[in-house]
């Protein structure tokens, strides 16, 4: 079940990405998912995390990009949201 919905995501990033041109899909590199202080998982939830599509998903958006050409590029997810695409500035307003 895993693999299809990986499958069918990246097939429509894919497609979304052809029909608008585009040569590159950034995805951040998430080493580690830390819970935050004082938030306990529950077991089930950490079974389930365990098979979480991010692998299968950057996996399969890097081959299908190849076959259009696409880049697939893993990006540092540190400041992300404080970049500015354009000018590559960083904007501190943007921290909380």
């Amino acid at each position: 079940m895993n693999d299809s919905y990986a499958h069918k995501i990246s097939n429509e990033i894919i497609e979304i990405a052809v029909k608008y041109g585009v040569d590159v899909i950034v995805i951040e590199h998430l080493r580690k998912f830390r819970n935050r202080k004082g938030e306990k998982r529950s077991k089930k939830f950490n079974r389930k995390f365990t098979y979480w599509l991010k692998g299968k998903l950057e996996f399969n958006l890097r081959y299908k990009g190849l076959e259009h050409s696409i880049l697939v590029k893993s990006v540092n997810p540190a400041f992300t949201s404080q970049i500015c695409s354009l000018r590559s500035a960083v904007y501190f307003v943007n921290r909380q």
